[in-house]
């Protein structure tokens, strides 16, 4: 197949650019303007074309996209460019700066500049930088020929850097990679404009009544910690307070805070309404997504679902552009205004307790293995280890509450403290009581599980070992899991990169402990990572589950669905309504069946559908 390279360039400046707006409502803002694009086929020289948006489209014409595999560096840009405004899709989409992402984003930043000096393929250049501000027509001729051999050296290059790192590639990963272009740059699901302005208005009116409860004229100093902090003073509250993961003191002012929470039920009204109001100053989410979804609605056909490929360190998606549907609140009726298109309906397919099925896979702890197998209750299995009698779902929801929280929280080494916290502010969360909650209660949960998953405990053991030898630049297996100096080799997928693994001393506790860096492509900055045994096995268990989604999401798209989004471990499908039965049953046979290198892991998912996305949950 021809591989057909381009590179758009378009106007912008100080106050109207991508690093000012998302990239959805750049190309389609009044100010949006191509100057000039170029075009590579396979290894041949680029050619460019500046002009009129009719000659411009004409220019595009002559190239057979629907017959050839696209490419660019930020292919979501530069194809949706393509499709939304000239109207011209891809056989398949490429997209270099995912696959660079992939490979090298946990050590730096993956511009095609720093690519390019990276592979040595060339140099960037810079003639960009002067064109900022300038509409098409007011070029001069020298410069705008300048501007279109920039945007030619571009094509070239980045066609360069696919030959490079393509390659590393399995085919899988490349049909991840097109997906992923198409769910941005060829949206299916619609959005209700009247649903999400109706709950826009139902959102500022709560935050009001909140405020005017609490006697606030001014919300945002509710934001401020000292602030509030002085406010409950005034009532006669102490503050409550917390010790952060790193030492340090800080008001509990946090929705996971329990003691914060508890203040909601103080018997000074004032306290509550002033809790309440903070909740909601500080719960801004919800108002400024569905301000984003509905300034979608007018500019775009469609949503555009906008997830990272390799986004997390563990290879999961993870969102971009303003547009979070990783995380959509569940309050409310935002979801349900993200709708299918007519005469279809919107099917979500939920991975069931997927890490928990891998990390017993990984271990080789068959008992739960086989009772996952045989569907049944391994929660309540947990709950009566833990308390000591019978326990199932209808009769006792309390004690299999706690055996859930404790089977998936203790699988990575967690111990009583963190445990605590972590059942404390699920308590919180769901309203639920459990008699005797405390350190006591903690310690003998997490001595219960350990006791009770003698293999899982033996896979940490393991991984304690591989990381000290990996620090050596050795070689081998903590359970299922092989590793390779620094990296962990997964099946199905890329490896695990943990890069400048050390020994080093924590400037903040004084203990030397092994470590290593990873880079965050958002903030632009490089972290210190402690690297201990819980977090191996949990990034690898996580890392295998992707590979195993992502392996369903394929097997359905080959069955000829049109999978339009991830959400986490849940796959989100439209499907006519005529083919909405066999669908249900195609969609759970894709994602539960397990790939060859999987066999022994029983795996399962939840399967909903309905007119929009509130429904299908």
């Amino acid at each position: 197949m021809k591989v057909l390279t381009l590179d758009f360039e378009t106007f912008y400046s100080k106050e109207f650019s991508l690093s000012t707006m998302p990239t959805w409502a750049y190309i389609n803002d009044p100010q949006f303007e191509v100057i000039g694009v170029s075009v590579a086929e396979d290894d041949q020289p680029a050619v460019s074309f500046s002009g009129t948006f009719a000659e411009t489209h004409r220019f595009l014409s002559q190239f057979d996209w629907e017959e050839s595999a696209a490419c660019a560096h930020n292919a979501a840009f530069d194809l949706a460019i393509l499709k939304w405004k000239f109207g011209m899709s891809p056989r398949v989409r490429l997209d270099t700066w995912s696959m660079c992402n992939a490979l090298h984003g946990s050590t730096g930043s993956v511009s095609l500049k720093k690519m390019a000096e990276l592979y040595g393929i060339g140099h960037k250049g810079v003639e960009r930088d002067g064109a900022i501000g300038i509409r098409r027509e007011e070029f001069t001729e020298e410069h705008l020929n300048a501007y279109m051999e920039y945007c030619c050296n571009d094509t070239e290059l980045c066609y360069k850097l696919l030959q490079a790192v393509v390659g590393r590639f399995s085919r899988q990963e490349l049909r991840v990679i097109d997906w992923t272009m198409r769910c941005y740059t060829e949206p299916t699901l619609q959005l209700d404009t009247a649903l999400l302005t109706e709950e826009l208005a139902t959102v500022r009116k709560r935050k009001a009544a909140a405020n005017k409860a609490a006697g606030i004229t001014d919300p945002s100093l509710l934001r401020q910690d000292e602030v509030l902090a002085e406010m409950l003073r005034a009532f006669g509250v102490e503050p409550p307070a917390k010790v952060t993961p790193k030492g340090n003191d800080k008001y509990a002012f946090a929705k996971s805070d329990v003691a914060f929470l508890e203040l909601r039920e103080h018997e000074d009204d004032r306290v509550v309404a002033l809790v309440d109001a903070r909740l909601e100053a500080k719960s801004s989410i919800e108002e400024t997504r569905l301000e984003s979804l509905l300034q979608v609605a007018q500019r775009c056909r469609g949503l555009p679902f906008p997830q990272t490929y390799f986004g997390a360190s563990t290879g999961r998606f993870s969102a971009w552009d303003d547009i979070n549907m990783q995380n959509l609140p569940k309050k409310g009726n935002i979801r349900a205004g993200i709708i299918a298109p007519a005469g279809h309906r919107l099917v979500a397919a939920d991975l069931s307790q997927i890490e928990l099925r891998i990390l017993s896979w990984a271990a080789g702890q068959q008992d739960v293995l086989d009772l996952l197998a045989s569907g049944g209750d391994v929660y309540s299995y947990m709950a009566e280890g833990i308390y000591g009698y019978r326990v199932n779902k209808k009769d006792n929801p309390t004690e299999r509450f706690a055996g859930k929280t404790t089977e998936l929280g203790c699988g990575f080494g967690c111990g009583a403290p963190k445990f605590l916290s972590m059942i404390e502010a699920d308590c919180k969360k769901y309203g639920i009581h459990i008699d005797g909650l405390g350190i006591d209660f903690a310690k003998r949960v997490v001595a219960t599980y350990r006791q009770r998953h003698p293999q899982v405990v033996s896979l940490w053991n393991e991984a304690k070992r591989a990381i000290e030898h990996m620090l050596m630049g050795g070689s081998g297996f903590f359970g299922k899991f092989e590793y390779r100096g620094n990296q962990v080799i997964l099946q199905g997928g890329l490896p695990l990169t943990y890069n400048n693994m050390r020994r080093e001393m924590n400037p903040k506790t004084g203990e030397v402990e092994i470590c290593y860096d990873r880079y965050n492509q958002k903030k632009r900055q490089t972290t210190r990572v402690k690297l201990w045994h819980g977090l191996l096995v949990e990034n690898a268990v996580q890392a295998t589950a992707r590979n195993v989604f992502v392996n369903g999401l394929l097997s359905t798209e080959d069955m000829g669905y049109r999978c339009v989004g991830t959400v986490h471990d849940e796959l989100l499908v439209v499907v006519p309504d005529d083919q909405l039965e066999q669908c249900m049953v195609d969609i759970h046979d894709a994602l539960t069946t397990p790939p060859d290198w999987l066999v022994g892991c029983p795996l399962d998912c939840e399967i909903n559908y309905g007119a929009n996305y509130q429904e299908a949950k």
